[in-house]
């Protein structure tokens, strides 16, 4: 976890239907002792509605 976190440090995420993905990211994260994820998030899925 340490290194997937490092890598993605302050990045922002981009994803199609992203809060999908990020609540089992974050309950892993839980589950390990580490905070969930704070950055900036940008989902696919909201832009294509939008449209």
């Amino acid at each position: 976890m340490s290194e997937f976190l490092s890598f993605i440090e302050k990045l922002p995420l981009v994803g199609y239907n992203l809060n999908f993905d990020i609540a089992f990211i974050n309950k892993s994260l839980k589950i390990n002792d580490f905070s969930t994820l704070k950055n900036e998030r940008h989902d696919l899925l909201s832009y294509i509605k939008r449209k």
